[in-house]
């Protein structure tokens, strides 16, 4: 049974501090919570009030509060977390790390591609008993095939965001 601590410690290898890329659809993002996705997170005022004192480097500020750093696993546990059921970890982190990443629909949907269920981006028995049957391996590999299409497919379309190809990359093949 995939545990969702060990999950997050990898999701939090990839997921820095804070940034504000003006080409990033997801405007101002906190360790891959955005505020144009999720504008009533908690963690949004302690973020604000840091931003607002002067000479304080904002991502060193933050990621030393652990207040708010309990809010990020909070907010994934609950927004991401589904897993527990896969028997293995490697895989259920891959998973979990690519909801952080694209949101949840869209990282169970290229699961489901590469385990070969119906896709309709919703976690439920059937792609479980699918994910665990498949050689972890295989299936792996074939997860990663699937997120590398997906990010391709967004830089095709918004071409603007071909400058967080490399990086999306890396954590993929990670």
């Amino acid at each position: 049974m995939a545990d969702y601590e060990l999950a997050v410690q990898h999701t939090e290898l990839w997921e820095g501090g804070y940034s504000f890329n003006h080409s990033d659809s997801g405007g101002e993002t906190y360790r891959g919570i955005s505020r144009n996705n999720f504008p009533n997170w908690q963690g949004w005022p302690i973020i604000d009030a840091a931003k607002n004192q002067p000479g304080i480097f904002v991502s060193d500020s933050l990621n030393a509060n652990a207040a708010l750093q309990s809010l990020v696993v909070e907010f994934y546990r609950t927004n991401f977390w589904q897993f527990t059921g896969i028997n293995d970890q490697a895989v259920a982190n891959k998973i979990f790390d690519l909801c952080v990443n694209v949101g949840t629909r869209h990282a169970i949907s290229i699961a489901q591609l590469a385990v070969g269920v119906p896709v309709d981006g919703l976690y439920g028995r059937q792609t479980e008993a699918s994910i665990n049957s498949t050689n972890s391996k295989s299936l792996l590999s074939a997860i990663d095939v699937r997120a590398e299409q997906y990010y391709q497919a967004i830089v095709a379309s918004h071409p603007q965001d071909a400058i967080f190809l490399r990086g999306w990359l890396n954590r993929v093949y990670s």
